[in-house]
This record gives C-alpha cells, sequence and structure tokens, in this order.
C-alpha cells in the first residue's frame, strides 16, 4: 500500500527535469518582460534583490512552509476524531493552478494534497502590492491607516508602482508559468509584517478546503445535505445559513486526466461538488481563525481569506468565466464566510474587507490590459 509521501516523491522524480526553471537560460527575454512593467508603472528595479530571486524558488523551502502549516492545522484539529493526518500529506509541483488538487493515493485510502511550487509567492507578492496601498509607512500592527475606498483612485495614480509588482506578478504565474519570475522587493516592516499575515491566512485557507476535500471523499454518494452536517459536525458548528443545494442533479465536476507537470498525469482525483466550494468558506473559517489564533488577530485572518477570494475572482476571468457568475460565486462565498462569526463581528470587519476588494479590483483593472498583451504574445522558453 503507498503513502501520501511515497507517492508525492514518486510524482515528484515522474516530473523530472520539468521542474527547472526553463527561463533561467532565457535571460533576454525575462530582462524585457521587466523593462517593460518597470517602464509602465515607474518601478526602480534594484539588481541585488534580482540576483536573489531563484532562492525562492527552492522546493524543498516550500515543504518546510507546507509542513509548519500543517503543524498548525493538527494542532487546531487535534480532538476531532475525523481526521487521521496520517492518511493526508501535502506538497508541491509545478500544476501552475490556484487551488490545490486533491488527489487520492493508488491502491489505498488516504490523499495527497498538491499545490502548484510558485503560488505561495504569488499570494505573498500580491499581499505586498495589497498592504501598500492599504497602509502607510507610518504605521504598526496595532495602529493601521487604512486606506479609504474614496482616496484609492488617486493613491494608485500617484503611486502607480505598486499595481506595476501586482501586475507583473499576474504575468509571472499565469503567463511565465512561475511567480518567482516576478521581482522581488522591499518595503517597510509593517507593510511586509501584514502581508505576512495574509498570506498566512490565505494559504492556510487553501490547505483546509483541500483536506475538506480529502475528507469528503468518502462520502461521495451521500446527498448534499448528509455531506453538510458532517462538515457542521465536524468543525462543531453549523452556518447561521446553510447554502441552496439542488438534489435532482449532481454537480459533479467531470474528472479529466490532470496533467501535473508535462507527460505527467494522473487520474486519481477526488470530485468536487460545486455546492461544498463555496460551504467550506463558511466552514474552514472558523478552523482557520482557530489556527492561527496564537499568531493574528481574527480581523486579520478575514482579511488574508477577502484578499484570497479577490485573487480567485481575476483567477475565473483569466480562464474565461462570466462576470456575472464570477461576482455570483463571490459573493456567496463571502457571506457563507461571514455567517459563522458571532454577532456583530461582521459589521466591524466588513470596512476593512470592503477596501481589501475595492484596492484588488482597481489593481487589477488598471493591470488588466498590461497583462493581456503579456498573455497574446509571451515570450516562449524552450525545453533545454
Amino acid at each position: 500500500m503507498s503513502t501520501p509521501k511515497a507517492y508525492y516523491h514518486q510524482l515528484r522524480q515522474q516530473c523530472g527535469t520539468n521542474l527547472v526553471d526553463r527561463w533561467a537560460n532565457r535571460p533576454d527575454d525575462r530582462k524585457r518582460f521587466m523593462e517593460t512593467i518597470a517602464s509602465k508603472y515607474g518601478i526602480a528595479v534594484s539588481e541585488q534583490l534580482e540576483q536573489q530571486n531563484q532562492r525562492e524558488a527552492d522546493m524543498s523551502s516550500r515543504d518546510q512552509q507546507l509542513k509548519g502549516y500543517r503543524d498548525l492545522l493538527e494542532a487546531s484539529w487535534r480532538g476531532k476524531k475525523t481526521v487521521n493526518w496520517k492518511q493526508i500529506d501535502f506538497g508541491v509541483l509545478p500544476t501552475v493552478t490556484l487551488y490545490p488538487n486533491t488527489l487520492t493515493v493508488p491502491d489505498s485510502n488516504a490523499h495527497l494534497i498538491i499545490f502548484d511550487e510558485t503560488v505561495f509567492t504569488l499570494i505573498y507578492l500580491v499581499a505586498k502590492a495589497l498592504c501598500g496601498y492599504l497602509l502607510q509607512p507610518s504605521d504598526t500592527l496595532d495602529t493601521k491607516t487604512v486606506l479609504k475606498i474614496e482616496d484609492i483612485e488617486k493613491t494608485m495614480e500617484e503611486t502607480p508602482a505598486g499595481v506595476g509588482r501586482f501586475t507583473e506578478a499576474m504575468i509571472a504565474f499565469h503567463v511565465m508559468k512561475r511567480a518567482t519570475q516576478a521581482r522581488p522587493y522591499l518595503v517597510d516592516a509593517p507593510i511586509m509584517n501584514y502581508s505576512a499575515w495574509l498570506t498566512d491566512s490565505a494559504i492556510v485557507s487553501l490547505m483546509v478546503t483541500g483536506t475538506l476535500t480529502a475528507l469528503l471523499d468518502d462520502k461521495a454518494d451521500s446527498p448534499p445535505q448528509q455531506k453538510q452536517g458532517f462538515m457542521g459536525r465536524l468543525f462543531g458548528r453549523k452556518p447561521k445559513a446553510e447554502p441552496q443545494t439542488n438534489t435532482d442533479t449532481k454537480a459533479v465536476t467531470k474528472l479529466e486526466p490532470l496533467t501535473i507537470c508535462e507527460n505527467v498525469k494522473v487520474t486519481q482525483r477526488v470530485p468536487i461538488e460545486a455546492d461544498f466550494r463555496e460551504a467550506s468558506y463558511a466552514l474552514s473559517t472558523g478552523l482557520v481563525v482557530e489556527a492561527l489564533s496564537k499568531r493574528h488577530d481574527w480581523s486579520s485572518t478575514l482579511a488574508g481569506i477577502e484578499m484570497l477570494l479577490g485573487i480567485q475572482r481575476i483567477h475565473a476571468e483569466i480562464d474565461g468565466h462570466d462576470a456575472d457568475v464570477i461576482m455570483k460565486q463571490y459573493r456567496t462565498a463571502r457571506s457563507m464566510m461571514l455567517s459563522v462569526l458571532p454577532e456583530g463581528s461582521a459589521e466591524q470587519v466588513m470596512p476593512l474587507l470592503d477596501t481589501i476588494q475595492a484596492i484588488t479590483e482597481h489593481m487589477w483593472e488598471r493591470g488588466r490590459q498590461t497583462f493581456y498583451r503579456f498573455a497574446q504574445q509571451p515570450p516562449s522558453p524552450r525545453n533545454n
């Protein structure tokens, strides 16, 4: 019987040389990309930081990062007998997807949850760009001056570099297939620290969603109401407003072979019902807040999830989904997320969440044209 860890190493070996950064030997293409973004958005380039860029691409460091987050989850989940952590593991491969892929380990009941190898870098770079507009350099973690929504347009007009950093990160991930192709850069301590907080909660939220998917795999034939009851018991609570479900038809994703990396495909994936991608936000919010309670306050954790929802909206647009459907899914996910909070708490955090939503939308609006120009005519690195 295979274990999640053994299966992970097997997949990594099959990916082989595809794990190598193919842009490493294409400096002219990358330099032209960087110069275009820097010129358009007024970004100063630091050669010293440029030389350090490849350090972020080390997959072993990503494995260590995942282990740290996993330890947080396992500690928070302690006492919930539904989860057998020996049967669940996490890893990174070049999937170039925002969402984790939950795989069933062949010939076992175990699951392997795979993230893209640079998606954490994407989330962190977006968080830094966002926090550069959200906070002021003089702020501390205890005293944050949140930018007013009505001032966002003026601020971005005066300081477009943050939009450039955001756009560069999106191009690096979606077009160049590696978020680490975007330039690293330094920011003031409050912005860097709060960015790390938002990144923490976004990553833990994705990990919880992947774990929930694995747990629901054993109940694939159960009706939706039964699954919701299962998740409610798992977290010791139920959402105040249960999502509407269609019991006549199953909204199950058709499982096509998943290309993990070139020439490596798997079919042992877990089917995901559309209703539960949304419901998982409500039920995972409590666990994410609990897991990060010793690191962050709950409003910062929700802020990170809100940022993730914004990234997911952009991701859906790039994938060609209808704008109205995207916004409907976003509103449902946010409503479900807020539904598990104590009474009165949602009103306290809504101004912060609305500002994060507005900043993300404005950054994308200002960077969209540049993104799609690169997406239509990307430089094409050769295989080595």
